[in-house]
């Protein structure tokens, strides 16, 4: 499969390429913030040695890189920007104690980290979750792999995601967990793989990064790469019914070369009932054709407007395009009725809208078409 390196990725690596030589803590790419994408670069200079800084620390400031290393990433900037801790070898201590430690602190400027996701005929990034319809208290592990099968990907090193779910639906008000499928294909000659899983305080957005460190590609296997795991909470009172949805926003697939591979990210949804032995057929379900919970959409295909009648309050819409992108286009409670959305100014194409009504969650595929 022919890879490609996008405007963004390029841009970002030209600028990050000019900066003064001075490295900030986890910030190994240069691009102002210490994230995920860091990982991936670190995961490519592993094990490489060269002269220590002056002052071996990693403090949250700007440290002086008075020697360069003899080797460069893929983008021209230097090697000793992984010698997070500044001690001339590139290894776990500067991973915990930068990359991990310094996540998500800023210096200016910032710059894009060139994220990529796929579309079309490209290879997926796959949620499959152990149960979509739990009671309250459930456990759920949800499988986190990628499906190639149409196009292969042979020269996997290394993965970067972000990920948004629904608050206020798990226990303690945290986020789901993460962990790295023992003795997977992404280690599968015995490479050590370092995984970095960082959940925003439970606040809806998270990020997953994984890397090889021997500076050489596996092909993608069968099977998952590791599983997310969530413990269900009570949900909303005055509600039989709620949803919890998993979605991967962004993805940035590499090889050792630094050469991406664009990637559908997936969305997972887990329906959550006070007491599932009520619902005795689909009809019951949140996303039900018929009964209490009707919504029907037409025209579909469509061009210039959408019509939607509801039997129950509509409390939020979300359109969701192929790249996994969403935008609310309804935050705020309408009663049941017919409404009409204009869908005009869209690209066309396959979307799906998300609808929050006062009976649950539901999905609806819908195709816009050109005029």
């Amino acid at each position: 499969m022919r890879k490609i390196l996008s405007v963004t990725l390029l841009l970002c690596l030209m600028l990050t390429a000019g900066r003064t030589q001075e490295v900030w803590p986890g910030d190994v790419n240069n691009n102002g913030k210490a994230d995920g994408v860091d990982l991936l670069f670190w995961g490519l200079a592993y094990g490489a040695e060269g002269p220590a800084r002056i002052d071996e620390t990693t403090d949250w400031s700007a440290q002086p890189l008075p020697t360069l290393w003899p080797s460069n990433f893929p983008n021209g900037l230097n090697f000793a920007y992984a010698d997070c801790n500044g001690d001339g070898i590139v290894d776990e201590d500067d991973f915990s104690g930068a990359i991990d430690d310094n996540f998500g602190l800023e210096h200016p400027p910032v710059t894009a980290n060139g994220y990529s996701n796929g579309s079309g005929n490209a290879p997926r990034l796959r949620l499959t979750p152990s149960a979509t319809l739990v009671e309250e208290g459930a456990m759920v592990n949800i499988g986190f792999s990628i499906e190639d099968a149409d196009q292969p990907i042979s020269d996997f090193y290394g993965l970067a995601i972000k990920l948004s779910y629904t608050t206020n639906l798990l226990a303690g008000d945290d986020g789901p967990d993460f962990d790295l499928t023992e003795n997977s294909w992404v280690e599968v000659d015995g490479s050590y793989v370092q995984e970095m899983f960082v959940d925003n305080n439970g606040l809806g957005t998270a990020e997953l990064a994984l890397t090889r460190t021997n500076q050489q590609a596996v092909a993608v296997g069968s099977g998952d790469i590791g599983t997310f795991s969530i413990i269900v909470e009570d949900i909303i009172v005055g509600l039989e019914v709620d949803t919890f949805t998993l979605r991967i926003d962004s993805v940035l697939l590499i090889d050792e070369h630094f050469i991406m591979t664009p990637i559908i990210p997936d969305t997972t949804q887990i329906i959550i009932a006070k007491d599932t032995s009520k619902l005795t057929s689909a009809s019951h379900l949140p996303w039900a054709q018929n009964g209490a919970a009707s919504v029907v959409i037409y025209p579909n295909p469509a061009t210039h407007f959408l019509q939607i009648s509801t039997s129950v309050g509509i409390e939020q819409m979300v359109l969701v395009d192929q790249l996994g992108r969403a935008e609310v286009v309804l935050d705020s409670a309408v009663p049941k009725g017919n409404y009409r959305y204009d869908v005009g100014d869209r690209q066309p194409g396959v979307y799906w809208l998300k609808i929050r009504t006062t009976a649950g969650m539901l999905s609806r595929k819908l195709v816009i078409a050109p005029d």
